[in-house]
């Protein structure tokens, strides 16, 4: 088995810009937490991280999307039917990555800011 660390996506988009941009899909697999959807895998490289900052803060795609930092209310949300559509590893002040910690970015639907205020505030 590979030491090469891999960079998990669970938005298709993403993979396809990732794929386009010339990254090598290196293995696909279903998502156990989203019935249907499927997750990808790529070698994960300085470029590769480069490519989905761009496609986070450039694609009309995502821009329509919420940032979650606290993982019970991430599952608070996706048990009321809120969607997924990347998870990512936080980083620290220093802008290294920490596996530790997950940012789950959700798709802004149904109003989705109101309850993210709403589970906050409780």
């Amino acid at each position: 088995m590979s030491n090469t660390k891999m960079t998990t996506i669970f938005n298709q988009k993403l993979c396809g810009y990732l794929m386009m941009r010339g990254f090598v899909l290196i293995s696909m697999a279903k998502n156990d937490f989203c019935p249907g959807k499927n997750v990808f895998f790529f070698n994960d490289t300085d470029a590769l991280q480069e490519a989905i900052k761009d496609f986070t803060h450039n694609s009309p795609v995502t821009g329509n999307t919420k940032f979650v930092y606290k993982v019970n209310i991430a599952r608070k949300l996706l048990k009321m039917g809120y969607h997924i559509v990347d998870l990512r590893p936080s980083k620290d002040r220093d802008g290294k990555t920490d596996f530790l910690k997950s940012i789950y970015v959700f798709a802004d639907e149904n109003g989705i800011d109101d309850v993210i205020q709403e589970l906050t505030a409780q």
